[in-house]
C-alpha cells in the first residue's frame, strides 16, 4: 500500500499474522505535522519492535525506536516522516527485551498467621 502524504510516498508493508484483526498488523496511518502516526492492533502485555526497511529485496530491517509493551488493544507509535520511501512492519519481541514499561511489583507477603 502506498501513502502519498505532503508529496512524499510512503510505502506501507502491512504485515499479517492471518485474519483482518491480526496481532502486530498496522490498522491506520495519519499525519501529524512532520510525524506519522501508525496504529498498531496489539495485546495487552505483549512486547513489540516498529522497524522500517527502504528496500525489500535487501530485507534489512531497522529498529524504530525502541520495543514497546502494549497497555491497550491499540498502540499509536510516531515515526518521523522526513524519509522520502520506507516500508514499516511490527514484530513481536521478548518481552524482556522492552525498556518502557517495567514489570509489575511482587504481590505483597500474606499477613501473619495467629
Amino acid at each position: 500500500m502506498r501513502i502519498r502524504i505532503n508529496s512524499v510516498i510512503f510505502g506501507v508493508c502491512l504485515c499479517l499474522a492471518g485474519g483482518i484483526f491480526a496481532d502486530g498488523k498496522i490498522t491506520r496511518i495519519s499525519a501529524a505535522t512532520s510525524m506519522l502516526e501508525l496504529t498498531i492492533r496489539t495485546t495487552v502485555g505483549k512486547a513489540y519492535q516498529l522497524q522500517c526497511c527502504s528496500d525489500l529485496s535487501a530485507n534489512e530491517w531497522i529498529n524504530l525506536g525502541t520495543s514497546f509493551v502494549a497497555s491497550a488493544d491499540e498502540t499509536v507509535r510516531q515515526v518521523d516522516a522526513g524519509a522520502s520511501f520506507c516500508y514499516f512492519r511490527v514484530i513481536a519481541v521478548q518481552s524482556d527485551e522492552t525498556l518502557e514499561i517495567p514489570p509489575p511489583p511482587p504481590p505483597p507477603p500474606p499477613p501473619p498467621s495467629e
